[in-house]
């Protein structure tokens, strides 16, 4: 949806919706001492919450991390910014002024 304010309905608030639902109800034949069972759609009224909830970023902008190390005997690294986790090898990677570079190179690697 485009517009939030095109939305007919307010948000974090229970409204009472009627909606059709299908429903199995059976059908006894006396006579013939049998029950069948039919598909009929009713009206029912339903309790009905809408909610927003707008889409956030879990991760920093432009890849721009800050990164520590968060277990040293596991060798996790963590960013101080988002959320982001990042298993290392100790003997491949470490971790200069916030960034993760190459032990053998010196290159940046994120």
């Amino acid at each position: 949806m485009k517009n939030l304010k095109d939305f007919p309905h307010p948000f974090e608030t229970p409204i009472i919706e009627e909606r059709e639902i299908e429903v199995i109800k059976p059908v006894v034949d006396v006579d013939n001492k049998s029950v069948t069972f039919e598909r009929v759609k009713e009206k029912y009224q339903v309790e009905t919450t809408y909610y927003h909830t707008p889409s956030t970023d879990i991760s920093c902008k432009n890849k721009k991390h800050d990164w520590y190390m968060k277990d040293i005997k596991k060798y996790i690294a963590s960013c101080k910014k988002c959320m982001k986790n990042r298993f290392l090898l100790p003997t491949r990677h470490q971790i200069l002024k916030g960034k993760i570079c190459s032990r053998d190179t010196g290159k940046i690697l994120e």
